[in-house]
């Protein structure tokens, strides 16, 4: 899998889960705990730049 496919399905995946959250009225509690996916998101970056390599823009 390459960088661009691997971005790509991460920002799709969070579209989802937030669309999710607005249509099941989570938006109250999402807010409370609104730190723990970005962390996830985060460290799936991490993760990213190790495996992938720096951009080169």
């Amino acid at each position: 899998m390459n960088r661009e496919l691997f971005d790509y399905s991460i920002i799709i995946f969070m579209g989802i889960m937030l669309s999710v959250i607005i249509y099941l009225d989570w938006a109250d509690f999402y807010t409370t705990f609104s730190l723990i996916p970005l962390a996830g998101f985060y460290y799936l970056g991490q993760y990213t730049e190790r495996t992938f390599g720096p951009t080169n823009i």
